[in-house]
């Protein structure tokens, strides 16, 4: 039987990024990036 799968934390040394982009204002073709990190 298998168990589970648990969360463990990540390192203490990792870093993540997450990146996404959103098209607004169609007719002008404007790209707004957007960004977060977490330590």
């Amino acid at each position: 039987q298998m168990q589970p799968a648990r969360w463990q934390p990540p390192p203490t040394d990792f870093v993540k990024c997450n990146v996404d982009a959103a098209i607004f204002f169609m007719e002008k073709k404007k790209v707004k990036p957007g960004r977060c990190s977490k330590a």
